[in-house]
């Protein structure tokens, strides 16, 4: 069993582990959405909060090759890996109207 800070493991603001590499990736794509690719990152953050929302077949693509999402479903709504779900989850607070990111990561025990 790991622990919450190995090297292999982080644990998260909402209690969930991911794998550290897994969590480093992902927040390094939710920082360059932010510059470069808004539309993206507003359909991966709507997927991500509700598992009927259809993507965009641009946004899916993106997702697909960066693989952020596993994969998309007839309807285009997304499969996305529980770690990949619950690092996004941990990263945003507020509304979609007025979401702030923030570390995912709980802090650390003194």
């Amino acid at each position: 069993m790991s622990t919450p800070y190995s090297a292999r493991t982080v644990l998260l603001r909402n209690g969930t582990e991911a794998p550290n590499v897994l969590a480093r990736y992902t927040l390094m794509y939710l920082e360059s959405f932010i510059e470069q690719e808004p539309a993206v990152l507003n359909d991966f953050i709507r997927s991500v909060f509700d598992s009927s929302h259809q993507l965009s077949a641009d946004s899916g693509v993106r997702l697909l090759e960066l693989e952020l999402i596993q994969t998309i479903n007839p309807d285009g709504t997304a499969i996305i890996d529980d770690a990949t779900r619950n690092i996004v989850l941990a990263s945003v607070e507020g509304t979609e109207a007025d979401m702030t990111f923030v570390t995912p990561y709980a802090p650390k025990p003194n």
